[in-house]
């Protein structure tokens, strides 16, 4: 019975971290977005799109910066725990950009920049 108890309050324990780490990342992409708005203006519609790659590269960077303060992460292991976030970053400004290459061949979109950002 006891160790029931204990894996249900580890379980509201890891829910917690992740509601932390998903606000974090949240704020993080709404500030990098505003800034990639900033920075670019909006000469046209096709500005406002959602996904930029310099708001997600902001928002992996700033939001593991964050948890890294929030949770007392230091050395060694703050190191391991900012490979991941560095990984996904790179691998989805990759997809980013294939996905971008591949609408413009098709010839849906004709400018990649709102897709970038202030990132040229």
């Amino acid at each position: 019975m006891k160790n029931k108890k204990k894996e249900t309050s580890l379980n509201k324990e890891n829910k917690k971290k992740y509601e932390y780490k998903l606000t974090y990342y949240v704020i993080c992409y709404v500030i990098g977005y505003i800034i990639s708005l900033w920075i670019t203006g909006i000469p046209s519609l096709i500005y406002l799109i959602p996904i930029k790659v310099d708001a997600l590269a902001i928002s992996t960077i700033v939001g593991t910066l964050c948890n890294l303060y929030h949770y007392n992460i230091s050395g060694n292991s703050a190191r391991h725990y900012m490979f991941k976030p560095a990984l996904i970053s790179i691998v989805t400004t990759l997809i980013i950009s294939i996905i971008t290459k591949v609408v413009i061949e098709l010839g849906v979109i004709t400018d990649p920049n709102p897709f970038f950002g202030f990132i040229k």
